[in-house]
C-alpha cells in the first residue's frame, strides 16, 4: 500500500520503518510541532521523510485548504495517523480509499479523549488498552476498531512503563490493521459508534500543575497520581520549606501502625535514604525524589528531620 503518515514523535518513523519492511511505500509525513515530552523533533521528521524518499509536509492544520491541495496531488491509499495536533476532518479522510487510521492509546469506546493512559492509572484500572481505529471525521476516538491489545497494569505500574510498551506495540498492531485491511477493506473487530455495553468516558487534557500532591488524600491515590505524572511528564510534586520537590519513586507503606499525624508529616528516616510520610489515609514510603535542577536525590539528604512536613 501507498502510506501517508500523520502526527509527530519518535512513534511515527517506527511505525514507518515497520511498514517499509513489510514492503509498503511511504508516499509523504504530515506533521507539526512537536510536544514537549517527544524525544524527536519536526526537524528530525524532515530528515527522516527524506531518507525515505517521502514528501515532507509541515501542517498545524491538516484541514486547511493549501494542505489539502497537497494531499490531492499524493498517491496512497491509506493514512497513519499517531498523536497529531488538531481533528481530522471527513472532506480529508474521504481523500484515502482505505481511510485513516489511528492509533488511540486508550481501551475504547470506554476511554476516549487525551491521557487517557494518566487517567487509567489514576482511576485504578487494571489493564490499559491500545486501540488502532478507522477515523470518523470531525470526532475523537471514535470509528471502527481494526486491532488492539492490552497491557495489565496495578497500583505501582509507572506512566513510562506504559509508553515504552505503547512504543513497542503501536508499529506492530498498525501494520497488522493495513496487513487485514489490505485482504479485505471491510474488516473491523469493533464499531465504537454501534455498541453500547459500555458508556463512553471522556477524558480532558492533563498540565503539570494536575500533579500537585494532595498529602490528605489516601495513599493509594496519591500512589497511583505519583506513578501517572512521572517520565516522560513532568512529575508528581509538593512543596518542601517553600520549594518544589518532586517525588519519582514511592511504594504503599503498611507496618500496621495505628497513628496520628497531620499528612505530609515525616514519620521515619531510614538508612537508606527513604522517608516514611503521613497521607490522609495510610503511609507512602518516598524513596527517591527530583528537585528543581533535574537532579535525582534520596530524600534523606534534604530532609533530615521527623518534626518535617511536605506541602
Amino acid at each position: 500500500m501507498n502510506i501517508v503518515l500523520i502526527g509527530r514523535g519518535e512513534i511515527l518513523p517506527a511505525i514507518g520503518n515497520q511498514l517499509l519492511r513489510d514492503g509498503h511505500t511511504i508516499t509523504a509525513i504530515i506533521t507539526a510541532k512537536e510536544s514537549p515530552e517527544h524525544r524527536i523533533s519536526a526537524r528530525d521528521l524532515e530528515g527522516w521523510a527524506e531518507t525515505v524518499n517521502a514528501l515532507y509536509i509541515y501542517a498545524p492544520s491538516i484541514n486547511a485548504p493549501e494542505v489539502i491541495s497537497q494531499i490531492q496531488l499524493l498517491t496512497k491509499d491509506i493514512g497513519i495517523s499517531v498523536n497529531y495536533t488538531s481533528i481530522i476532518g471527513q472532506d480529508v479522510i474521504n481523500m484515502f480509499p482505505n481511510g485513516i487510521l489511528n492509533a488511540h492509546g486508550g481501551d475504547l469506546p470506554r476511554y476516549k479523549g487525551n491521557a487517557c493512559q494518566a487517567w487509567a492509572l489514576i482511576n485504578g484500572e487494571e489493564k490499559i488498552g491500545l486501540c488502532v481505529h478507522k477515523m470518523v471525521g470531525d470526532n475523537v476516538d471514535e470509528g471502527k476498531i481494526i486491532t488492539r491489545n492490552y497491557l495489565n497494569v496495578d497500583i505501582n505500574t509507572k506512566i513510562g512503563r506504559v509508553y515504552s510498551w505503547m512504543e513497542e506495540q503501536i508499529p506492530l498492531l498498525m501494520t497488522e490493521a493495513v496487513k487485514q485491511l489490505s485482504n479485505d477493506p471491510s474488516y473491523y473487530i469493533e464499531d465504537t459508534l454501534t455498541q453500547t455495553e459500555r458508556k463512553p468516558l471522556r477524558c480532558y487534557p492533563r498540565t503539570p500543575e494536575d500533579g500537585r500532591i494532595d498529602w490528605a488524600q489516601d495513599n493509594t491515590s496519591i500512589l497511583r497520581l505519583i506513578n501517572a505524572s512521572g517520565y516522560p511528564f513532568a512529575g508528581a510534586f509538593c512543596y518542601y520549606e517553600g520549594e518544589y520537590i518532586y517525588i519519582s519513586e514511592a511504594v504503599i507503606f503498611d507496618d500496621e501502625e495505628e497513628f496520628l499525624a497531620v499528612p505530609g508529616q515525616i514519620l521515619k528516616l531510614h538508612t537508606d535514604g527513604s522517608v516514611v510520610v503521613a497521607c490522609g489515609k495510610g503511609k507512602l514510603l518516598v524513596q527517591q525524589i527530583k528537585l528543581n535542577d533535574n537532579s535525582i536525590s534520596n530524600v534523606a539528604n534534604i530532609i533530615k528531620s521527623v518534626r518535617k512536613r511536605l506541602s
